[in-house]
């Protein structure tokens, strides 16, 4: 199945809003108080990832993948290139957030095939405790380079056909 960059954009900018409100609707796993909402860098035996701002500063690329309400409140936009195995990086994210306190929401936002072998998602949110609470929410997204979803990015993309990272970062008041 082929899907346009503009489908996989607002499919981005939906899986977004729907973690947010799955963070908001939900009934949220025991708080645990963790005030530091970092996200781990992807590193395995000397393969990492490596911050690609052309992207991430590309307004472009930013007004497709973020999105912005009164619930949401500002979101930002990191993006890293990797010759790193999709799998790998993948369970990386899925150990070690939740290792850190995040509560892992891939579930509840988006079917795990729904990228096929082009890529993936993972979604997560923590809590900062207080009264109104502020959750924080982390959406990793990454691609292959030959990801329909990259297709109008071509030349933006970083080099040596390296699969990219997104990872989308807000908060939002419950």
């Amino acid at each position: 199945m082929k899907v346009s960059t503009k489908k996989m954009g607002l499919a981005l900018v939906l899986l977004l809003s729907l973690t947010l409100l799955a963070a908001c609707g939900s009934t949220p796993d025991p708080i645990q108080v963790n005030n530091d909402y970092t996200v781990p860098v992807y590193n395995n035996n000397g393969v990492t990832v490596t911050e690609f701002s052309q992207l991430a500063n590309d307004n472009n690329f930013r007004s497709k993948v973020l999105v912005q309400d009164a619930n949401t409140g500002p979101s930002d936009l990191k993006v890293f290139a990797t010759s790193a195995d999709l799998n790998a990086v993948k369970t990386f994210y899925s150990t070690e957030m939740p290792k850190r306190g995040w509560n892992d929401r891939s579930g509840a936002v988006i079917d795990a095939t729904a990228l096929g072998s082009e890529g993936w998602v993972l979604g997560f949110e923590k809590s900062n405790g207080a009264n109104p609470p502020v959750t924080h929410v982390v959406g990793l997204y990454m691609f292959t380079p030959n990801s329909p979803a990259l297709k109008d990015f071509k030349g933006a993309l970083p080099p040596n056909n390296q699969n990219v990272l997104l990872q989308i970062t807000g908060s939002s008041a419950k």
